[in-house]
């Protein structure tokens, strides 16, 4: 076997391990990452699947009809499972697909074929929560990277072609434009504005160049096409199906705190951080890679290298410039991943470079695996630090006990409706209020919310048992309350400094909780990072009910002779003592034990023998972990 090759084989396995663990991670915490837009889709696709349509007028779309998305996907998988779970993951693993082979498409395009697996590895690596979230997770925009990489590949196989057979290629790229721009203008702003804008660029440098002529007349008519394929969209399909329109764009100069905003976004999407866990290795990181990006496009522009090259630098140039400027001279509302697209396309970037760029091969090598091995643990410190993050523990509590009790259908606003349908397994129909609906007159049950529901909401309600789901926020000012009784509540989550929860409270007072409130308390990895963690435990103590229970959980360490713990100690130092840099204890067992009982909790200790074996098994709980049940009074057998 040639040395290229089993090199090949290597990086080869290294991507398909890369994938398999990413699809174990994912398969064992995809539930708690959900929100309400991701299983929109699984909504939609479940009832293309029963109508057997491909686009459906009894859906309200969002802000664009798109007509190559994820929901075809899970309208496939509809038709071939049940288990809502097992079509998540398999749509996942087949959008992965598509994205490789669009990949591959364009590195063949581009002659860097050598360099496909390498770069591939890129391509699955969680390297900001962005990335994570909508390339890996809810893979929404998957179908955008892969038509651009398509449609950049036909670009070289265009220009590469022989006489006879371009008319062929620009009929199938014109072709793709036009399904492209039919779903709206995201690929006309993201993909064919940068590639009309780089070939006006390079024409007005090469004047009398004829490969620059004819990629300027390549670009206007795949960019043309796109255009009536958007027009379509607006003219056509606006009427025929409900989706919101870009029509309300305004035109006007950004202030400065919007451009420093959409600055920062370039660290971001990279994976600068906030969070004081890495964060500096990551802002270094993030640099690095937009410093790379940047010196690719630099050496195309300045050494003799291929036209595709050019192309592609010139590209991806444009790209960030369309990105700055929609930004910069519309009001459009920002959000940072509206530039995931020029993010990934430094990948083909990094690949056309190392075919390229002329520099001693140790070099190339070496920078190349420290890159690489960079990457690898910024992506370690994001899934660590995503391992706490459980944005669905109160939905699915929720849900698991309305399909106990044999409710089909509910009420609640956005963030609360269709994230409810997928975590119970598609049991569970869910009428969607507007959030503004919550006033102080409450929300009327008849103002449906046009946005990704049935539209048959508006005029069928639900028959049967129904319940309604409120967080305390809409709870509290809603004069509903007043028809409601304490137990009526099921589920209610804080956090200091968490957004998605039900209130924010410091657990060391927690002031707006009455006293023998809850049934059910779980102290989750809290009781670690708190300065006073004896007022916490008594807060945990007065807000249970007498004949409640709590569950903590914190770090604990059965040889450890006495609890290790400081406040205020450097980042690197809690790192060092307590495992994690926002950690302030490290807990001995018994002294654990001692501070619970001095506060007034029975301490119970039990394991597999007394939750059984099976219940272990299915929450993942190592067959000799202990768990510590908190009373107030001694617990009956």
């Amino acid at each position: 076997m040639k040395k290229e090759t089993k090199k090949q084989l290597l990086i080869g396995a290294a991507l398909v391990l890369e994938l398999l663990l990413l699809l174990l991670y994912l398969n064992g915490r995809i539930n708690k990452l959900l929100d309400s837009d991701m299983s929109s889709e699984m909504v939609l696709g479940q009832l293309l699947a029963q109508n057997n349509e491909l686009m459906t007028t009894k859906f309200y779309y969002s802000t664009e009809m798109r007509v190559l998305s994820i929901q075809l996907v899970f309208a496939l998988c509809f038709k071939l499972f049940r288990d809502w779970h097992v079509i998540r993951m398999v749509v996942m693993a087949c959008l992965w697909v598509i994205l490789i082979v669009a990949y591959y498409f364009l590195c063949r395009a581009m002659e860097c074929r050598k360099y496909f697996l390498l770069t591939a590895l890129l391509l699955f690596a969680p390297v900001s929560s962005c990335y994570f979230e909508f390339m890996l997770v809810a893979a929404c925009y998957i179908p955008y990277v892969a038509i651009a990489f398509a449609a950049l590949a036909l670009n070289e196989v265009y220009f590469k072609a022989q006489p006879d057979r371009k008319k062929f290629w620009l009929v199938v790229s014109v072709l793709l434009a036009l399904v492209a721009g039919l779903g709206g203008p995201r690929e006309i702003i993201a993909l064919y504005a940068p590639l009309g804008l780089a070939a006006a660029a390079e024409l007005v440098r090469e004047r009398n160049n004829e490969t620059k002529r004819q990629q300027f007349i390549y670009a206007a008519f795949v960019g043309a096409s796109a255009l009536i394929g958007y027009a379509l969209n607006m003219l056509v399909l606006a009427r025929i199906y409900t989706f919101s329109t870009w029509g309300s764009l305004e035109f006007m100069l950004a202030d400065g705190a919007r451009m420093k905003k959409v600055f920062y976004s370039f660290l971001t999407l990279y994976g600068a951080a906030k969070e004081p866990a890495g964060s500096t290795f990551l802002f270094v990181l993030s640099v690095a890679w937009i410093v790379l990006t940047i010196g690719c496009i630099v050496y195309a522009y300045t050494h003799k290298v291929s036209e595709g090259y050019r192309r592609l630098a010139g590209f991806v140039s444009a790209g960030y410039v369309v990105y700055i400027l929609l930004y910069f001279l519309t009001w459009m509302t920002f959000n940072e991943r509206y530039g995931l697209l020029n993010t990934v396309l430094s990948v083909p970037l990094f690949a056309v470079a190392l075919k390229e760029v002329r520099v001693k091969e140790h070099w190339k090598k070496a920078v190349t695996a420290v890159f690489l091995a960079a990457v690898a643990a910024g992506c370690v410190l994001l899934l660590v630090r995503m391992d706490g993050v459980d944005e669905t523990l109160g939905k699915r509590v929720i849900a698991d006990k309305m399909v106990a009790e044999g409710y089909e259908n509910g009420y609640a606003t956005f963030w609360n409706g269709n994230v409810m349908t997928e975590l119970s397994g598609g049991k569970i129909q869910m009428w969607v209020w507007r959030d503004a609906a919550l006033d102080q007159h409450g929300p009327d049950v008849d103002e449906i919310y046009p946005w990704l529901q049935l539209t048959s909401h508006d005029t069928e309600r639900p028959t049967g048992k129904v319940f309604v789901l409120f967080s305390r926020e809409e709870f509290g000012n809603n004069p509903w309350k007043q028809n409601l009784q304490p137990e009526d509540v099921i589920y209610e989550s804080t956090d200091l400094y968490m957004d998605n929860v039900t209130f924010k409270a410091d657990i060391q007072k927690m002031d707006m909780v009455d006293s023998n409130y809850y049934d059910l308390v779980i102290c989750a990895h809290v009781l670690e990072h708190v300065k006073d963690d004896i007022s916490a435990m008594k807060e945990l103590y007065r807000i249970l009910k007498a004949e409640g229970l709590c569950i903590v959980l914190v770090p604990l360490i059965v040889g450890l002779e006495n609890t290790d713990e400081q406040w205020g100690c450097s980042e690197e130092e809690n790192w060092h003592r307590f495992g994690q840099g926002d950690h302030c204890r490290l807990y001995a067992r018994d002294d654990f034990m001692k501070r619970l009982e001095a506060v007034g909790f029975q301490v119970n200790e039990l394991g597999e023998k007394w939750l059984g074996a099976d219940l272990y098994k299915k929450c993942g709980f190592d067959r000799n972990s202990i768990l510590y049940v908190l009373s107030k009074q001694e617990m009956l057998n």
